[in-house]
């Protein structure tokens, strides 16, 4: 139920503006590993290998809003987890585009979960509508979680999509510039 009621206070806040992206430095590689650390549990209690990469020789330490990017990936893991039975949720972070002062990242969540079929897939992003309602009886959740990644995606100006098809899974991304670093060195990392 507080999810739920943030999911809603977040969503009004990002529909009115009030949300601002903040410039803060910070590492990416930090806040990954604590997004797996929020959900080992629950992977574990459902058999499911989770894990992280960041692509090899890339930076771990940016300038941008970490907390929006960290809210993102907190609805897409979630749900990845929500709707695989068996198997595993990957997440994967790569450079799509350097320049001399900022990065392009995409961010992607792969899952071996139940998958959606294409027909069902206009619905996805927008509030309160799920693809199927026996999934909603049987799975949980409100349909407002993929809604509020669109927006907060928007609001960093970068792009979200999805690739899925029945029975073998799905593959949620975005993506959004980030700055280098104002005052940590840049380092490279990978977990």
């Amino acid at each position: 139920l507080m999810r739920l009621i943030n999911d809603l206070l977040d969503f009004n806040k990002i529909e009115k503006k009030r949300l601002i992206p903040k410039r803060v430095d910070f590492d990416l590689a930090a806040v990954l590993a604590d997004l797996i650390d929020s959900f080992s549990e629950s992977a574990q209690d459902k058999g499911i290998a989770l894990g992280c990469t960041l692509a090899p020789g890339m930076p771990s330490e940016f300038c941008g809003d970490f907390q929006v990017i960290h809210q993102i990936l907190m609805h897409l893991i979630g749900n990845a987890i929500k709707f695989t039975p068996s198997g595993k949720v990957q997440v994967r972070v790569s450079v799509v585009d350097e320049r001399e002062n900022s990065f392009l990242l995409k961010f992607s969540v792969k899952d071996t979960g139940i998958g959606i079929a294409a027909e069902q897939t206009r619905l996805l992003f927008q509030r309160f509508s799920q693809v199927d309602s026996s999934n909603t009886r049987h799975y949980g959740g409100t349909g407002i979680g993929l809604a509020t990644a669109k927006l907060l995606v928007n609001l960093l100006g970068g792009e979200i999509g999805m690739r899925s098809e029945p029975a073998k899974g799905s593959e949620f991304w975005f993506t959004t510039q980030l700055l280098r670093p104002t005052t940590m060195k840049n380092l490279t990392m990978s977990i």
